[in-house]
């Protein structure tokens, strides 16, 4: 992983998601986050940055977090 983006996922997003549960995590938390991000005037691809690392993350959350058999991931 690249330096910037263990210090985007480490400072920013850990900060920032440090009180959420991963399965609370939801379309208005990333558009909070995301305005937070615009509040600081970062620049488009910046925030496009930010939000690929969250969206990779919660990529691999999904695909090692265990399931009771017959439930999917949508459920």
């Amino acid at each position: 992983m690249a330096k910037a983006d263990e210090y985007r996922l480490n400072k920013e997003i850990a900060g920032y998601f440090a009180d959420y549960r991963i399965d609370a995590i939801n379309y208005a938390s990333l558009e909070g986050f995301m305005n937070r991000l615009i509040e600081k005037q970062l620049t488009a691809a910046t925030i496009s940055n930010y939000m690929g690392l969250i969206s990779k993350t919660l990529k691999y959350a999904v695909s090692v977090t265990p399931r009771p058999s017959g439930m999917s991931v949508l459920e």
